[in-house]
């Protein structure tokens, strides 16, 4: 049970909702969902009231690396929660710029893209790679896209 000291991180869930509709683009609902599969922690109940600590639960880091694989990397939600799973008590906002990195600094996507791609087959290659550890559960201090890219070069030479 949360002492009036912990009270002091919590935020309601209406502002929560509010930021993560606007900068994330998800509903309320979808957020609901997610937490009701498991994907994300349910908010703290306090009489009719709930809340989020958002330190605590990590919640806007583990609602952008569900997004991001999700969307961009065309992951299905029991394998984001899998993945989850695996990094439970881990840095998920680094997980979280990791990928948002890897989007952007390896796209396979043209129209996405704010330079030209460059080698389409090798960034590929190293988002195949890169995925693949997160999958394994590389420790999330251990995951780096330079070592991707290096394992990459290696396997090709």
């Amino acid at each position: 049970m949360p002492n009036a000291k912990d009270d002091q991180n919590l935020t309601p869930t209406t502002e929560v909702y509010a930021y993560i509709e606007k900068f994330l683009g998800l509903t309320r609902r979808t957020v609901l969902w997610y937490a009701t599969e498991g994907l994300i922690p349910k908010p703290i109940r306090k009489g009719v009231d709930s809340f989020y600590d958002l330190a605590e639960s990590q919640l806007i880091p583990r609602l952008r690396v569900i997004t991001l694989l999700q969307r961009d990397f065309e992951f299905r939600l029991w394998k984001i929660k899998d993945i989850l799973a695996k990094y439970q008590g881990q840095s998920i906002h680094k997980l979280s710029v990791l990928l948002r990195s890897l989007n952007s600094t390896y796209p396979i996507d043209p129209t996405s893209a704010d330079e030209p791609i460059g080698d389409l087959e090798h960034n590929k290659a190293v988002r195949e790679v890169f995925l693949k550890k997160l999958e394994e559960g590389v420790p999330a201090e251990e995951l780096s896209l330079v070592e991707a890219e290096r394992e990459v070069d290696r396997l090709s030479s």
